[in-house]
């Protein structure tokens, strides 16, 4: 599978779970900082990331 970043969404999008897991790999590090910019603590920050792409994970479900 390719990682170039349209095409690994337009995959996730379709219900690849390989394609969920790149752009989690490729993306959770920038996102958590970004998250513990705002929040000030590493472990909420976390679980701030665990539950956004959690809830993308559940939202697609439902969508598919």
């Amino acid at each position: 599978m390719s990682n170039q970043p349209d095409l690994l969404i337009l995959k996730m999008q379709e219900g690849s779970e390989m394609a969920f897991s790149r752009v989690y790999e490729r993306y959770n590090e920038a996102l958590r900082g970004i998250i513990f910019a705002v929040v000030k603590d590493d472990a909420v920050a976390e679980e701030v990331l665990q539950d956004v792409f959690m809830k993308y994970g559940i939202t697609h479900h439902h969508m598919t």
